[in-house]
């Protein structure tokens, strides 16, 4: 369940510290700032895979070099995320021997969120 939320392309950009919030992130994906593949993707609950290369429009660069200066350093991106700074590149690793549930700033009860998602 986590790992399809922490694939979508707006929780990826937003983990990488690229936008300050998941609707920035929204705002990026929907007015063609990233691209998947170098492809434009204007979906902004695009599920990526393993492998996927996010990059940003050269034009926005400055917008999102502003968003990691102010980002706050804790919490630390994802070790899932293979983040390139400096060319405005990000890579989804695996999701192998990665605990996500700390990447969830919310308490979770994940044994009822299954035992409902499998009644349904």
């Amino acid at each position: 369940f986590l790992e399809l939320f922490e694939s979508r392309l707006d929780t990826v950009l937003y983990r990488s510290k690229f936008s300050p919030s998941i609707r920035n992130a929204r705002q990026l994906i929907l007015h063609k700032n990233v691209l998947v593949n170098n492809k434009y993707i204007k979906i902004k609950s695009y599920q990526l895979k393993p492998g996927d290369i996010i990059t940003i429009n050269f034009n926005s660069s400055r917008l999102i070099k502003k968003n990691i200066e102010r980002a706050k350093i804790w919490p630390i991106p994802p070790k899932y995320l293979i983040i390139n700074y400096r060319t405005m590149q990000i890579v989804l690793g695996t999701f192998k021997k990665t605990n996500l549930s700390l990447n969830f700033f919310y308490h979770l009860n994940l044994e009822k969120i299954l035992t409902n998602y499998h009644q349904h």
